[in-house]
Parts: structure tokens; C-alpha cells; sequence
């Protein structure tokens, strides 16, 4: 049987699989130096409840192969931050992991019935990586991702074939500035700085977001600007970019240097292509928020609630908003219902106490607090020292 994927993730994968045939894989997931798997494990017993120590666990346990504990650690770092768009690509690309000739057989066209739902997740999930951070690192991508035989040529002048492989090795590799020169000479050689229509859709993607990586977003603006100027025609067969993605980065690369009213246009233009689009819908309500527009921003997180329902943290940004809005008496049964979904999070119950603060229950707000000093990764000494400020004057009304 035949299968392919959705463009999103091959996109993110990159165009090797349409530009020849590919070897071996990429680098491997190693670990830094004196670091074990053990000091890792140690770590995050320590902080069992911080995203970042067990994903840097989950990379330890993939670097030894160990999948089953990698993809049990991802979990875990999920259950507290569903928005960890490291992990959700980490998550993604774990059948590779398991199964190295997944390219070859994705390639083919001959992916075995039991391994197409985990291509269908690998686009799901990468999709949703890539929506919550346009510049998510891809190393991950990189340690699984096969090598294209193209890079190894017998000298002389490179094609422009060879230009995009090694501009796309290094981009998966995290080596931005590199892939960035690469995919910039391969628009020179096709005559891009003569016409810029002459640079194809995929160089634009690949450049612009080299670019964004190496925080030079006026040369990534350039490339998505492009982008989304010719979207339209991105709809159409043999085009690698997705429109929609195209556009969304555009928006949030103008939110970043805080071009917020043309980013917010950009985004009402995502959403009539995609009403479903979720983090659209957040970007928007950040927008709102950073005004004080509390109307516009409550009904941006509604609707990107109601579009994903089953991301407990959608809840917590709610009644955040909620909260800074001065409708505590709102944020209070929301926060309930996130603290369901997101037992382990310490921003919870922060949050349940300034709410029971702003309704003058100190008794909440006391309980709130502790219950917050439990759950909190240590990295976060500001913070802990903030709610042990407060626990002394609430200590002290008594």
C-alpha cells in the first residue's frame, strides 16, 4: 500500500526524499561531556517536576537507544507542559528512532500497515511543534534523518541540487549559519538577486528560517514576506511550503519585533484559511493581553479552547487572562479545571493563590502557595522566593 504523509512533516524532514536517493543517517543524540545518564536520571528525581530535566533525561535514554524510557520521559514532560514543542518533535520523530529504514520504506511507498498511524502522528505532531515555536530546535530531526548521497559529489562546482542538500544538513543539524550561506548561494546561483521570483518557494522557507534561528529577523522578514505574497500559489501540486505555515511564521516574526497590528492581520488571515488553527488564536490573545484589550483577549482564548479542547494549558492561559482582566470570580472554576489536566504544573497553583488573593480568601491563597513550593523546579529561585514573600505576609495577617 502506498502512503505518504501530509506536507508538514516531510517540509520539516526537508526535500531530501525529492532530490535523489538517501544513505546513511544523521548525527546521533550524544551526550555532553561528563554528562551520564545517571546524572540525568539523578537530576530528574531531583526536579521530577521540570519539563526541561526530563527532556534532557528523555535525549540521555535516546542517545543509549533505550525508546520505550524515551518515550515514557517525553510523556511525562508533555503531562506538565503540553506546549513543549522540543519534546512534541522529539515524539514525533521517535519511530525513526525505532525503526532507522522507516525513510526508505516512507520512500517507497511501501510503509508496512502497522507503522502508517506512526506517520500520521510524526505529521500530527510536528505540525503542532512547529505552530507553538516557529524555531524549534531541530537537532532532534537531525539524529534521525537520512543522510542524502548527493552530499558526497566527486568535486568540481556544486549543482544546485547539492547547494540545498547541504544547506538542508546543516539546517537539521542546527547549524544555522551555515545553512543560511548555503541556501543563500543557492539563490544567487538561480539568479535571485536579478529576479526573486526566480527563487523557489522551498529556498525562501529554508533561508527565512536560518535567518530568523540566527536572530537576524530583517532577512527573515525578506524571505516570508515573499512567502506569503505568492501563498496563493503555494495551493498548488509539486510546492513543498504549506500556505498556512507560511503565513503563521510571518505573523509571528512581525509579532517579534513588535509589528503586533500587522502580525494581528496576519493572523485573521491564518484563521480564514484555518478557523481550527489553535495557536493562532493564542497569538492573537497575547496581542490583545500586551494592549489590556481584555474583550478581544478573553475571546481569543475561548476560541482557541473550544478549537483544542484537549489542551489542559489552553484552560490555565484563560483564566490567567481572566485574572489580569480583574474577573477573578471567572478565573476561580477555570483554574479548577486546569489544575485537573495539569496536576503537576507549579504555574497552577501560583495562580490559584493571586486568584484567591484578588477574592480576599487568604486561607486559599495560603494553601495555593504551599501547594505551589511543592510542585516548582528549583531553577525558578525568583519565583520561589516571591511566593515565600507572600506566605510570610499572609503568615503574619493571621
Amino acid at each position: 500500500m502506498s502512503f505518504r504523509p501530509p506536507a508538514c512533516a516531510l517540509l520539516l524532514l526537508g526535500v531530501s526524499l525529492a532530490l535523489g536517493p538517501v544513505g546513511a543517517l544523521g548525527a546521533q543524540v550524544h551526550l555532553r561531556e561528563g554528562v551520564t545518564v545517571r546524572s540525568l536520571e539523578l537530576a530528574a528525581a531531583r526536579d521530577s517536576n521540570d519539563p526541561v530535566a526530563l527532556y534532557d533525561l528523555a535525549l540521555g535514554y535516546w542517545s543509549k537507544k533505550r525508546w520505550d524510557d524515551v518515550e515514557r520521559t517525553l510523556g511525562q514532560t508533555l503531562a506538565i507542559e503540553p506546549r513543549n514543542a522540543p519534546a512534541l518533535l522529539a515524539l514525533a520523530h521517535l519511530p525513526f528512532g525505532r525503526r532507522p529504514r522507516l525513510w526508505a520504506e516512507q520512500d517507497r511507498g511501501n510503509v508496512p500497515p502497522e507503522w502508517q498511524p506512526a506517520l500520521i502522528e510524526w505529521d500530527r505532531l510536528s505540525r503542532r511543534a512547529f505552530f507553538i515555536d516557529p524555531l524549534v530546535d531541530l537537532q532532534i530531526v537531525g539524529a534521525v534523518a537520512p543522510k542524502n548521497t548527493l552530499l558526497g559529489h566527486g568535486g568540481g562546482d556544486a549543482t544546485p541540487e547539492q547547494y540545498a542538500v547541504v544547506g538542508l544538513i546543516n539546517f537539521r543539524n542546527a547549524q544555522y549559519d551555515q545553512a543560511f550561506a548555503w541556501f543563500d548561494r543557492l539563490a544567487r546561483v538561480l539568479g535571485g538577486e536579478v529576479d526573486p521570483s526566480r527563487i523557489p518557494d522551498v529556498v525562501l522557507w529554508y533561508r527565512g528560517l536560518a535567518a530568523a534561528h540566527l536572530n537576524d529577523i530583517p532577512a527573515a522578514l525578506r524571505d516570508f514576506q515573499r512567502l506569503y505574497a505568492i501563498a496563493d500559489s503555494l495551493d498548488a501540486p509539486g510546492q513543498f511550503v504549506d500556505p498556512v505555515l507560511a503565513t503563521y511564521v510571518y505573523g509571528y516574526l512581525l509579532q517579534r519585533v513588535g509589528r503586533s497590528a500587522e502580525a494581528a492581520e496576519i493572523y485573521r488571515g491564518v484563521l480564514a484559511r484555518d478557523l481550527g488553527l489553535w495557536m493562532a488564536h493564542v497569538q492573537l490573545a497575547r496581542i490583545y493581553d500586551e494592549r489590556a484589550e481584555w474583550v478581544a483577549a478573553i475571546r481569543e482564548r475561548r476560541l482557541a479552547l473550544s478549537a483544542d479542547p484537549e489542551d489542559p494549558s489552553l484552560l490555565l492561559d484563560l483564566a490567567i487572562t481572566l485574572s489580569k482582566a480583574g474577573r477573578p470570580e471567572e478565573a476561580e472554576p477555570v483554574l479548577a479545571q486546569a489544575r485537573t489536566g495539569l496536576p503537576r504544573n507549579f504555574r497552577v497553583p501560583y495562580f490559584q493563590g493571586v486568584v484567591a488573593l484578588q477574592l480576599d480568601r487568604p486561607g486559599a491563597a495560603r494553601e495555593a502557595f504551599e501547594r505551589f513550593l511543592t510542585l516548582v523546579p528549583s531553577r525558578y529561585t525568583d519565583e520561589i522566593a516571591e511566593v515565600r514573600g507572600r506566605l510570610r505576609a499572609l503568615n503574619g495577617a493571621r
